[in-house]
């Protein structure tokens, strides 16, 4: 989300998303939130449902509409976070790895694990 009269090249500070989001969690559900910069690259911050479900700020508008916001700051991981899906070396006929850093979620088969 960009607010008006921000400068194109800071990042958002949060995206919305839609009520469902405050509660939804699917190990098969992943965010994938993206900053758009000008000509630079974006920045994407991947996250499971989980957390972002756990994340969520709901936050009531005085007009009485209700915005379900999710922070840059409460991002998954320190780097973007495209590991939930896997190795992109690996092919269909290899396993996945089911290592992953503490905090970080992992692929098993079809399943992201957190």
């Amino acid at each position: 989300m960009v607010r008006p009269g921000k400068d194109e090249r800071e990042p958002a500070a949060f995206w919305l998303v839609g009520a469902h989001a405050a509660t939804l969690k699917s190990d098969s559900y992943i965010y994938v939130f993206v900053n758009i910069r000008g000509d630079g690259r974006p920045e994407y911050i991947v996250a499971p449902s989980s957390h972002v479900a756990q994340k969520v700020r709901i936050k009531p508008a005085k007009t009485g509409s209700v915005w379900y916001e999710f922070h840059r700051v409460d991002r998954y991981s320190e780097r973007e976070g495209w590991e939930a899906f896997g190795s992109p070396d690996a092919s269909a006929d290899n396993e996945i790895s089911n290592q992953s850093l503490p905090g970080e979620a992992r692929v098993a088969g079809d399943d992201v694990i957190v």
